[in-house]
């Protein structure tokens, strides 16, 4: 329950802090080795924070993890940490840095061949695309490149969300046989997961994409009666 998951959440940030103390305290080892263990304590922290909705402290870990891997020049590591940092952006409302430390993270991760970074932050560019810029174009283009990379991953989590978000942008342009072929079948991957959640999700965005639909459709009858004259069955159609 959410109790559970939130106490889970406040013993996993105190193991990190006190990790990261005992790390400040170390002498006698080499100190690229202990960076690259801070580096990784900031991380998680970073997305523990973000996990909780502390956007704000979720980027002032995420930040030193940044430091502390361009000083490592471990270009993997800080693709993961502006990619990280991207996310944390994006649900904190700061549309104007999203963009840019999120294509830079995609351009390292590309570098480094890490894919499933790259997909992730693909994932979270189309979602700006759809909910900042309401470029529902860019956001399917960015949404199907995606999900071609979690389908050579095999990632049956990732592909069904990628189904969910272009089903979503199908609706929003209209599209609602394409809509309801993608929701179906993110549905399906989600009963084959035993995703409870999913479930419920995928069943609610095909009754929207339905209930679109029949208004449409309510709505261009309502116009034809009233076109011929039929005020009264126009009026009720349209009500």
């Amino acid at each position: 329950d959410d109790a559970r998951g939130l106490y889970a959440y406040q013993e996993s940030i105190a193991a990190y802090l006190r990790a990261l103390a005992f790390l400040n305290e170390m002498g006698g080892y080499e100190q690229t080795r202990v960076l690259a263990w801070k580096a990784s304590a900031q991380f998680a922290l970073g997305k523990l924070y973000g996990f909780r909705g502390e956007f704000v402290t979720a980027l002032e870990w995420l930040a030193g993890a940044k430091e502390a891997r361009a000083k490592l020049e471990d270009t993997a590591g800080l693709a993961q940490v502006l990619i990280e940092t991207g996310i944390a952006l994006h649900h904190k409302g700061d549309y104007v840095q999203v963009r840019e430390v999120l294509n830079a993270g995609l351009a390292l991760a590309r570098e480094v061949g890490d894919t499933r970074s790259a997909a992730l932050a693909l994932l979270i560019l189309g979602k700006g695309a759809a909910e900042i810029q309401v470029d529902y174009a860019a956001a399917r283009t960015l949404y199907e490149e995606s999900l071609g990379i979690y389908r050579e991953m095999g990632d049956k989590v990732g592909i069904s969300d990628l189904l969910n978000e272009l089903g979503n942008t199908a609706l929003y342009q209209g599209d609602y046989v394409a809509a309801q072929a993608l929701h179906e079948e993110s549905l399906s991957l989600k009963r084959e997961m035993g995703n409870k959640q999913g479930i419920a999700t995928s069943f609610l965005n095909l009754g929207m994409g339905a209930k679109a639909g029949i208004s449409i459709s309510l709505g261009n009858l309502g116009l034809v009666a009233w076109a011929q004259g039929n005020i009264t069955a126009a009026r009720e159609l349209l009500e």
